[in-house]
């Protein structure tokens, strides 16, 4: 029996190292009292564990450098359709072209229909009354000034009621006032020549044929509308002075106060006068 007893013992303390080491290799939960003793690490196996374990830094961009740097552009395209073209905006390396100037418009000719103002004094004839046409080229070498030169022709009805016919050489000055504007105001002056035939009817019917020229001067003011840079219209009113140059008006005198038989040679009167102009 102690035999027994012994033997069993004896097989038990044989086995017992076997089933503890197979328990190790399937179920060993960590800190169990059977379980083998993990060697501990040193300082420096376990900082370059912890080393490799951070992650790397990566470089931010500051706040400042966050808002100057643009958003990326995400494009969405439909299936079966062409990319957009993509357009890279950049400084420019030159400098643009200045812009184009407008031409100034120089030279023009001026088309005019024009009337005669006689005044209302009782000795004017009540048949009275004229009018006519004219044209005139223009050279406007500044925006405030120009040059005309003009030709007129008259006809009707003059102050003392015989028919007369006038035509004029017209040497104008004009100046602008504000040449930048729809609108321009300008001011006229300067000096013509002109000749008339005039047929007079005496007491008896009986008609004379006569022909005088003057010389004189005229100023006035007007409007000048521009349409377009090519075309305008003018409206102005122009009053005029002159004298007979011709041999026989010392002999022959054009006006003849009845009351008191003085006579005279010089007249004068105005013009209304509204045309278009053309420039090119």
């Amino acid at each position: 029996m102690r035999i027994s007893i012994a033997l069993v013992a004896t097989a038990a303390t044989l086995a017992y190292p076997a089933a503890a080491s197979a328990q190790d290799d399937e179920d060993c939960p960590p800190g169990g009292w059977f379980c083998e003793e993990e060697e501990e690490l040193g300082n420096d196996e376990v900082g370059a564990e912890d080393d490799a374990a951070k992650p790397e830094p990566v470089d931010l961009p500051d706040r400042r450098s966050r808002r100057r740097s643009a958003p990326p552009v995400v494009v969405y395209t439909p299936a079966g359709e062409p990319p957009p073209k993509v357009v890279v905006v950049s400084e420019a390396t030159e400098k643009p072209p200045p812009p184009k100037r407008r031409k100034r418009r120089r030279l023009g000719i001026n088309a005019r229909l024009q009337g005669v103002m006689m005044g209302d004094s009782p000795q004017r004839d009540e048949d009275a009354g004229m009018g006519g046409v004219g044209v005139s080229f223009r050279y406007r070498p500044v925006p405030h000034f120009s040059l005309d030169i003009g030709l007129d022709a008259l006809g009707g009805t003059d102050w003392q009621g015989n028919k007369r016919d006038e035509s004029a050489l017209l040497l104008s000055a004009i100046l602008f006032f504000n040449p930048r504007n729809a609108v321009q105001v300008y001011t006229i002056g300067g000096f013509g020549f002109s000749g008339a035939d005039v047929e007079i009817e005496d007491d008896l019917g009986e008609t004379t044929k006569r022909k005088y020229s003057y010389f004189g001067g005229h100023l006035g003011f007007g409007l000048e509308f521009r349409v377009s840079h090519l075309v305008s219209l003018n409206v102005d009113m122009v009053g005029f002075i002159r004298g007979r140059t011709d041999e026989r008006a010392r002999e022959e005198p054009e006006f003849i106060d009845p009351e008191t038989g003085r006579t005279t040679n010089a007249s004068g009167g105005g013009l209304f006068r509204g045309g278009i102009t053309f420039y090119w």
